[in-house]
C-alpha cells in the first residue's frame, strides 16, 4: 500500500531534510517518470488498487499538466509530431 507524504516524513528534526522550493527535471525524465506512473496505474488497477491506481493517475496528470503548462498550445501540438520518441507523442495527445 502506498504511504501518504506524511507517513514517510521523519518525525525527528535531526533527520528532517531540508528541500529545495522547485526542481528542473529534462523532458526525458519526466516522460520515464508518467511512463512509470502509467505502467503503476495499469498494474495497481489490475490488482484490485482503485485507490492507489487513481492517486497515479493524478500524478501522472499533474506532470503532464505541468510540462504543457510551461509551453505556448502551438509549440506543444508542434512538438508532439517532431520527436521520434513514442511516449512523448502519446504524452502529448
Amino acid at each position: 500500500m502506498l504511504r501518504s507524504l506524511e507517513d514517510r516524513r521523519p518525525s525527528d528534526e535531526a533527520t528532517r531534510v531540508h528541500l529545495a522550493p522547485a526542481i528542473v527535471l529534462t523532458k526525458d525524465e519526466v516522460f520515464e517518470a508518467c511512463d512509470g506512473l502509467a505502467t503503476a496505474e495499469r498494474l495497481l488497477e489490475a490488482g484490485g488498487h482503485g485507490a492507489q491506481a487513481s492517486w497515479a493517475a493524478g500524478l501522472f496528470e499533474q506532470l503532464e499538466d505541468r510540462l504543457a503548462a510551461q509551453w505556448p498550445d502551438d509549440c506543444v501540438a508542434q512538438s508532439a509530431f517532431s520527436g521520434s520518441n513514442s511516449s512523448e507523442r502519446e504524452l502529448m495527445q
